[in-house]
C-alpha cells in the first residue's frame, strides 16, 4: 500500500483522536447546570468507587457520605450508605 492511499486513513483518525479545526467536541461532558440530581448521583456514585478501588479510602468515604447528603432519596445514596458501613467496618 502506497503512503498516498492510507493519508485519508491518518486524517480520520487524527480527526477522531485530536479534533478538527473549527468543529466542536463531542468528548466534552455537559455543562453541570444541565445535569439532573438523578444523573448526577451517579456520576458521584461512579466517581466514589473509582477512589475505593484506587485505595483511596477517605477520598472515598467523603463522596459516599456527601452523595447520602445531597441525594438521600436516591438509591445511589443507599448503595453510598452500604458502602459506607463496609469502609468504616474496616
Amino acid at each position: 500500500m502506497r503512503i498516498i492511499d492510507r493519508f485519508p486513513l491518518a486524517l480520520l483518525l487524527a480527526c477522531c483522536l485530536g479534533g478538527c479545526e473549527g468543529e466542536t467536541s463531542t468528548n466534552q461532558a455537559p455543562p453541570a447546570a444541565t445535569l439532573t440530581p438523578k444523573i448526577r448521583a451517579a456520576m458521584d456514585l461512579n466517581m466514589a468507587r473509582k477512589m475505593e478501588k484506587l485505595k483511596q479510602r477517605k477520598a472515598a468515604l467523603d463522596a459516599y457520605r456527601r452523595i447520602s447528603q445531597k441525594f438521600p432519596e436516591s438509591p445511589e445514596a443507599k448503595l453510598a450508605s452500604e458502602r459506607i458501613r463496609a469502609l468504616e467496618g474496616n
